[in-house]
């Protein structure tokens, strides 16, 4: 999911119940893509990237065994403001702030998790 306002993609990994944060690089996508609609070779590109990992976070508290949860869903807020996760084995959904300084712009800090008790959450 695509973050509204900064150039950051938030991916949910759903076996290692984490989630992975990426800077995008916005101007190459837009090199990509002018050179794919122009007709030319995109063998330019090969080995250019458009995405840099630049934080991995849990989606489960440390004490639980991530080895028995998967992830859903990962969602942004309309806002910006938050990113939300679902985890199926902890019953849980996760929440997290965005960072907005420039240091640290689009990286996720936890703000706490919300049991479910097996039930769906009307936040996902």
């Amino acid at each position: 999911q695509f973050h509204p306002y900064f150039d950051i993609a938030y991916v949910v990994n759903e076996l290692s119940s984490t989630i992975a944060v990426f800077s995008v690089d916005r101007d190459k996508i837009n090199q990509i893509a002018q050179a794919a609609r122009n007709g030319e070779s995109l063998e330019l590109f090969k080995g250019e990237t458009t995405l840099t990992l630049i934080q991995s976070i849990k989606t489960v508290p440390e004490a639980f065994p991530s080895t028995i949860n998967t992830c859903g869903r990962v969602c942004v807020h309309h806002s910006g403001d938050f990113v939300i996760v679902s985890n199926r084995g902890h019953q849980s959904i996760g929440v997290f702030r965005v960072q907005k300084n420039s240091s640290s712009k689009g990286q996720l800090e936890n703000v706490g998790f919300y049991h479910t008790r097996g039930k769906l959450s009307p936040l996902l």
